[in-house]
């Protein structure tokens, strides 16, 4: 049922997916998976609010569900619930250390809060664990910018701009 869910939302029956995945969680109301999949939905549909509950009782369930975990970090990221997380990214990193994903994450969730030192080693870790991370590069120019380090983000803003040439972002 979680999986016609999916199916009937990709035809855009969201409607009728709602069903499939409330008859899903009536067979089994502690699959996480399909909370997981809820989730995706809500946020596809722009209901961030249900989005969010959805990923956390997918959490709630299996704290291990390393999916969950990213997709609920990044709609409390785009909230601006941005302690929240912090906390959920260093629980995944707890889970799976040197996610580069997760570290890029992790670290823009921490400039965010000016915790720019943390951000900082953050990024650094990132890039020791993907040497070409074009983005890590360019979040770790603008953590070093926000130091008033120019010399520092310079570097890293034209290490960007090497390994992802077309990033206007890093250009600027």
């Amino acid at each position: 049922y979680t999986h016609l869910g999916l199916a009937l939302n990709s035809l855009g029956n969201f409607e009728d997916a709602m069903d499939a995945f409330q008859t899903a969680l009536v067979i089994n109301a502690e699959n996480p998976e399909t909370y997981n999949t809820m989730g995706k939905v809500f946020r596809a549909r722009g209901k961030k609010s249900e989005a969010i509950d959805a990923f956390q009782k997918a959490v709630e369930i299996d704290p291990g569900y390393i999916d969950a975990c990213h997709n609920l970090g990044g709609e409390l990221l785009k909230r601006n619930q941005t302690e929240e997380a912090v906390f959920v990214f260093k629980r995944l990193l707890d889970l799976k250390p040197d996610t580069i994903a997760t570290l890029n994450r992790l670290g823009k969730a921490l400039l965010f809060l000016g915790r720019i030192p943390e951000a900082i080693k953050t990024f650094k870790k990132c890039i020791q664990a993907d040497p070409e991370n074009a983005q890590a590069y360019q979040n770790l120019g603008a953590a070093f910018e926000l130091t008033g380090n120019q010399d520092e983000a310079s570097d890293a803003f034209q290490k960007a701009i090497l390994f992802a040439s077309d990033s206007a972002e890093a250009h600027h």
